[in-house]
């Protein structure tokens, strides 16, 4: 594993840009001394993320789709990486990786490494004598690094596009196939693929096969500074607001009503956001509390578009059957639906006190086909399941943690005190 960066990045990341280069050589000299206790805490944070055992949950923290650009052209998306595919033939294109390069398959906050780093004893050890450790470690975030690897000339990702009628496409395939627009786990797919993706129904039924051939991952290491306070003002390192960013999934519901079509999946998703959101408030405590109530977060629900949004419906869900067009009724049901997701949200969080508010949005066609007249008849739940969701309204601002002083030190009595 191995992660290149130039002094000025390398600085930045560590929040140590005014720092003289000397001063942070002997401090980088320090810190990867094998005798000394933070390169001890270094290695095994290493060990754990980049433990080829875990490698597949790591990786999934980060997501990869592929779009339409053009007629027959598509992007890779990996993370925050975008990739053009090169067109092979007709229906066929690949990104290729020559033997010995690599790319960025995105980044990974340490922040959802946090539970198992936890866990090392020598975290816990030091980071009791020395807290701003921890908030160095929070602060960063590992790449995930895709390599070429050594059995052929290149490798590649694969994508081809073909119809329901061909032979590759069985019964069972078109049973496992995902929407196009949706979101793909990373470390999943690594070890799943090919996976097939189904594309919305405006294009026809077409399927696309994303494949891989000698692609080999990992992540990158981190390094930690032992980096002194000093007696001038303390540097002020910003968290971007992307740290606390919830996206939330997508063909989460079930159709028409606001029950989870898989309840462990969401549980997860939103336990591990309510557990990055109370380390940090743990970590920094009553500031970072009163930065994510000043982002005013709302939780946004969605709703399918599978008839005529005027058309007369009476909807199985009690709450909202007392709506008379299908509009109003998805509208109600969207708003049920972010209350769920908020609720869970604040229960989990109670020290934010209640802060997650909600607001149905109704219908939406972004994430997936939606009913329109010329498909009357054609469209279907499943085809428009992807559009059943919920997000978290982004926060705007980074977070500034505020230098914790130590109390003063009380100066012993002397007799003239009495």
């Amino acid at each position: 594993m191995k992660i290149i960066v130039n002094e000025n990045h390398f600085k930045k990341i560590m929040g140590v840009e005014d720092t003289p280069s000397d001063v942070l050589i002997e401090q980088i000299t320090a810190a990867t001394n094998p005798n000394n206790q933070l390169f001890v805490l270094q290695q095994k944070i290493n060990d754990v993320v980049g433990d080829p055992k875990k490698l597949v949950k790591t990786l999934n923290d980060v997501s990869l789709n592929v779009t339409l650009v053009g007629d027959d052209e598509y992007s890779l998306h990996i993370g925050d990486k975008k990739y053009k595919m090169r067109r092979i033939r007709p229906g066929n294109h690949a990104l290729v990786i020559p033997k010995g390069k690599s790319i960025a398959g995105g980044t990974i906050p340490m922040t959802s490494l946090m539970p198992e780093i936890e866990k090392i004893p020598e975290y816990k050890e030091y980071v009791e004598g020395n807290p701003k450790i921890k908030a160095q470690i929070e602060g960063q975030s590992v790449t995930a690094e895709l390599h070429a690897g050594d059995t052929g000339d290149q490798s590649y990702f694969h994508f081809e596009v073909v119809g329901a009628d061909s032979p590759r496409m069985t019964r069972e395939k078109r049973k496992e196939a995902v929407s196009i627009t949706r979101p793909y786990p990373l470390g999943e797919f690594f070890s799943r693929q090919p996976i097939i993706l189904q594309f919305p129904e405006q294009y026809g039924k077409m399927y696309g096969v994303l494949s891989v051939s000698d692609i080999e991952s990992d992540v990158s290491q981190i390094t930690l500074l032992d980096l002194p306070t000093g007696s001038g003002t303390p540097q002020r390192r910003q968290l971007s607001p992307e740290r606390f960013q919830f996206r939330g999934l997508g063909d989460v519901f079930e159709f028409g009503d606001v029950t989870f079509k898989d309840e462990s999946a969401v549980t997860q998703e939103l336990q591990q956001y309510i557990s990055r959101l109370k380390r940090f408030a743990e970590g920094y405590g009553p500031p970072f509390i009163e930065y994510v109530k000043a982002q005013n977060p709302v939780v946004y629900g969605f709703a399918s578009r599978d008839g005529d949004p005027k058309e007369q419906i009476q909807g199985r869900y009690q709450p909202c059957s007392g709506f008379k067009t299908r509009a109003e009724y998805d509208m109600c049901l969207s708003n049920e639906r972010a209350k769920i997701i908020a609720d869970i949200l604040n229960k989990g969080l109670p020290e934010f006190g209640g802060v997650f508010k909600h607001k149905g949005v109704g219908e939406t066609t972004k994430w997936g086909p939606g009913w329109t007249p010329e498909s009357a008849g054609t469209i279907t739940p499943e085809d428009t399941a992807p559009n059943r969701r919920y997000l978290l309204s982004p926060f705007k601002t980074p977070f500034i943690p505020q230098e914790v002083k130590a109390p003063q030190q009380q100066r012993p009595k002397s007799p003239r005190d009495f």
